[in-house]
């Protein structure tokens, strides 16, 4: 039995006819289908029984499966990792989903035929999002605002980019831009570990967006992401409060703004970075928040609102 794993591929790059080569056991192909391109890789698996996909039961109607493990084509995902990393030079690859692959099983022989209930079927990620209907105040208010935001917008653009990065699950550079937005905030032009978390740790807005996002996660329907600080904070021998969540962000951002055999595991396997993307995602969705409310008051109102009832004359942001 063969076991294929395919790939949408983008880039700038163009093909007359499909492209095929051998590294044994593997055999790769780039073809071309309905003005889209793909990349395969398959290899014949000897003792598929184990790995093949099984019916288990029908739920409410609907057929349930135990679909391939991961681990018999972990080895084809780092193929299309390693070729699009390299393809980006060498041949225009912009990027290949491997990350949503095409899981398919070609039967070699008559006695292979029929010998499971589903060949193939494709990963998908859905985006579960309801699109936000615009009036005229949306963009009047935006550009009324800007007198008010100035230059608030550099650290909404770190977001933006943290955002997007995140939406299509690539949580090793989303976080990386949530970590970039929150030192042009707060940082104060520091960069050292210890520097920055003292910073931070000073930082009034920065406090009252981190409190906000510890309530979220806290008290929201998924505890994933708290079992994971709860961890973490075991790890690093820190309290589950503020600071342990903002020395936590520190240490990662350390970890994963430099490229070092400590970081790059994460590079093609981020799924661990999971839940710090998200939980730093929502320090900065609040920090956004407060700032664009904060920077729309005046005087002493502005000041507590941004700086606290004690505020500081040298601006945080």
């Amino acid at each position: 039995m063969k076991l294929e794993v395919q790939a949408l591929i983008k880039g700038d790059f163009t093909i007359d006819m499909p492209l095929i080569a051998k590294s044994y056991p593997y055999d790769f192909v780039i073809s071309k289908s309905e003005n889209e391109y793909y990349i395969s890789v398959s290899k014949t698996v000897i003792n598929y029984t184990n790995y093949i996909t099984k019916y288990l039961e029908d739920k409410n109607g609907v057929p349930q499966f135990e679909l391939t493990p991961y681990e018999i084509y972990e080895e084809m995902i780092s193929w299309l990792q390693y070729i699009e990393s390299m393809g980006s030079f060498n041949f225009a690859v912009e990027k290949i989903k491997w990350e949503e692959p095409k899981i398919t099983w070609i039967p070699e022989s008559d006695e292979e035929q029929c010998i499971m209930p589903l060949l193939s079927y494709h990963k998908h990620f859905n985006k579960n999002t309801v699109k936000k209907r615009l009036g005229q105040s949306n963009l009047s208010m935006l550009v009324i605002h800007s007198r008010f935001l100035k230059d608030s917008y550099i650290p909404f653009t770190y977001y933006r980019q943290g955002k997007n990065l995140l939406d299509q699950r690539q949580f090793y550079f989303a976080f990386i831009n949530f970590c970039m937005m929150l030192e042009y905030c707060f940082a104060n032009g520091k960069f050292k570990k210890d520097a920055v978390i003292k910073e931070f740790n000073q930082s009034y807005l920065l406090n009252k967006s981190t409190t906000s996002t510890f309530d979220l996660i806290k008290n929201g329907k998924d505890k994933n992401h708290l079992k994971w600080f709860q961890k973490e904070c075991l790890e690093h021998n820190k309290k589950m409060d503020n600071e342990g969540i903002l020395y936590i962000l520190v240490e990662y951002r350390g970890l994963l703004s430099h490229a070092s055999k400590r970081s790059d595991k994460y590079l093609f396997n981020d799924s661990q970075l999971f839940s710090i993307a998200f939980i730093t995602s929502m320090i900065c969705f609040f920090v956004c928040g407060n700032l664009q409310i904060g920077n729309c008051l005046f005087g002493k109102q502005k000041e507590e609102y941004l700086y606290g009832s004690n505020a500081k004359t040298k601006r945080e942001t």
